[in-house]
């Protein structure tokens, strides 16, 4: 992916030698902000779209496994249920973000921006200190858990699937948990949301894709880990300027928790928390090291870790409100809260 000048970079000097001595007619002002606020609120239909046909793909997708039989296998999490699993993610997350990709006009905003790095070196930099963040977001998570179970008696719930033991379950179910998702999820949410919002602020867009990001995820267990591991990987997919840097992060923060879940059904509690605890040590460390390398790397090659401010008409309250405040993304939200409240187990 090569640098794109057409981010934060939507309104000329007017004519004006260097810029100076122009201000923009009130009336133009006024036009821009009308535009902006059309062009904003259009990317938030798609991606509202996106995730209301996300959920109608669920309930098809189970439709065909109850006409082929297939569907126990898929619920009990079989062998075969794993494969089928891998099937599901791309039918229902790449397939409708996909469809509604077709609706963006502006096609320099590639959404399957899976090209080559600013440099090699700082997006292998980059892996690490996400991990790390990964990590973060996962003791963050439980520490909300946990306050929130004590002081109130609520219990965040989350889907749960047995872990294989074959040989093969062990391969669908990587492939599943670890693959998969690295790629489909950082096309849908980094790719079709994140990218052409970008346009909009950096920031901005980070924050919008990651907060949709978290609640497609359906629960309060996983939703926050989400949503900071989002900040991470979108800032890391800019800075380096390529997709590929969140699904390396994706898939590795995956992969780790499902070693960690196989290891669990081999070899006693103790001795893999003992091994899980050695490698998040690791991977602090790893993650200190490798962000200062990282800014260092930057400066040379002469890559701005720092977004710049957007050039843009609107407050950061009117460009969220535009994003937000639109009938799909709305419905989306509704369908994403209520999937959120049947994970919740109230005290009795």
């Amino acid at each position: 992916m090569e640098y794109n000048p057409q981010y934060n970079t939507q309104y000329n000097s007017g004519g004006a030698q260097g810029g100076y001595g122009y201000q923009p007619d009130p009336s133009d002002t006024l036009r821009i902000m009308r535009r902006e606020k059309r062009q904003i609120r259009k990317l938030g239909n798609i991606s509202g779209l996106g995730i209301l046909l996300f959920a109608l793909f669920q309930f098809v997708g189970a439709g065909i496994l109850f006409l082929l039989n297939l569907f126990d296998d898929y619920a009990n999490s079989t062998d075969r249920g794993y494969a089928i699993g891998v099937m599901m993610s791309v039918f229902c997350i790449f397939v409708p973000f996909f469809l509604t990709s077709l609706l963006l006009k502006d096609k320099r905003q590639q959404c399957l921006n899976f090209g080559k790095p600013y440099d090699m070196r700082l997006m292998f930099l980059a892996v690490p200190v996400g991990l790390m963040i990964c990590m973060i977001g996962n003791y963050a998570t439980n520490f909300l858990s946990t306050f929130v179970e004590t002081t109130t008696g609520i219990t965040f719930e989350y889907p749960d699937s047995p872990t294989p033991t074959s040989p093969l379950g062990i391969a669908m179910y990587l492939l599943q948990l670890a693959v998969v998702p690295a790629l489909v999820e950082e096309y849908a949410l980094r790719g079709v949301v994140m990218m052409p919002a970008r346009k909009f602020g950096n920031w901005f867009a980070v924050l919008v894709s990651s907060a949709l990001f978290g609640m497609m995820h359906g629960n309060l267990v996983q939703a926050p880990f989400a949503f900071i591991v989002g900040i991470g990987i979108g800032y890391f997919v800019i800075v380096t300027g390529s997709m590929w840097t969140g699904v390396m992060i994706h898939f590795c923060n995956n992969f780790f928790s499902g070693v960690i879940s196989i290891l669990y059904e081999f070899m006693p509690e103790k001795t893999v928390d003992i091994i899980y605890y050695i490698c998040v040590a690791v991977f602090f460390a790893a993650g200190i090291i490798c962000l200062v390398l990282f800014r260092t790397r930057a400066r040379k090659q002469n890559i701005s870790v720092k977004f710049k401010k957007p050039r843009t008409a609107l407050s950061r309250g009117e460009r969220t409100a535009a994003y937000f405040i639109n009938i799909p993304m709305i419905l989306s939200i509704i369908y994403l809260l209520y999937t959120t409240y049947t994970f919740i187990t109230w005290p009795s």
